[in-house]
């Protein structure tokens, strides 16, 4: 929720969005701008846990404006297993995190919902995501969501990508995501139909100047969503 709000700076009142409920913004851009002033001294959530803010200097696109990142990358994804939980879903996830992974199953639980089961994953792995999603469905039966999340928004100038790198964000921030399309749809039939929501980025529209290989790798998840679709959709 974004909500309004007077936000004092020192002498200065500039009305500026803040984030009410921060907990559940991984990757959160806004465009600010103090009217009297030009340019944007503080930014802090209201409520939510602590997430780190930077200011960069006005583009030429936008005159007047500051971007102030929000970045917490593990939010998203914990927050969406909390949510399924909460609301009765039977939930499977994956991740190469395991100590933060254990500790989202211990929380689940700990408020009463049915413990998501956690599978530790390299997404860059195919075959390992593979026997992730075929051991998700021994575990609940047949996959009938399928959330295509994980992703990494480190910054990196043009300059300094190698083809290693670039190899990289594509595993990362692409890949995967046509794959576990791939490996779940037999259970979606099986199951009688179902829903793969793949997570992009505005970054691509907005042109986002400083992760050049994050923004195609997310410009083309747009693409991958609605080929999907159109093969996918009638079954």
């Amino acid at each position: 929720r974004l909500a309004r709000q007077q936000m004092a700076v020192g002498d200065r009142h500039p009305e500026l969005l803040a984030i009410e409920d921060a907990e559940h913004f991984a990757d959160l851009t806004l465009r600010l701008q103090d009217p009297r002033h030009g340019h944007v001294v503080q930014l802090a959530p209201v409520g939510g846990r602590q997430i780190e803010f930077r200011e960069e200097a006005p583009g030429q696109r936008f005159p007047g404006l500051k971007r102030i990142a929000a970045r917490d990358r593990a939010v998203f994804g914990e927050s969406l297993v909390e949510h399924f939980c909460a609301q009765g879903a039977r939930v499977c996830f994956v991740d190469i995190a395991e100590d933060a992974s254990r500790a989202v199953v211990e929380r689940v639980k700990g408020r009463g919902h049915s413990a998501p089961h956690f599978i530790n994953c390299d997404l860059r792995d195919i075959d390992a995501l593979r026997e992730a999603i075929a051991e998700a469905g021994k575990c609940h039966g047949p996959i009938k969501v399928l959330v295509n999340n994980a992703g990494n928004d480190d910054r990196h100038s043009t300059e300094s990508v190698t083809v290693d790198y670039w190899d990289n964000r594509m595993q990362v921030n692409l890949r995967h995501q046509f794959f576990a399309a791939q490996a779940v749809r037999p259970q979606m039939c099986d199951a009688g139909g179902g829903s793969i929501i793949n997570f992009g980025s505005i970054t691509w529209l907005v042109g986002d100047p400083d992760c050049p290989a994050y923004v195609t790798a997310k410009a083309a998840v747009g693409g991958l969503t609605r080929a999907l679709a159109r093969e996918l959709g009638p079954e």
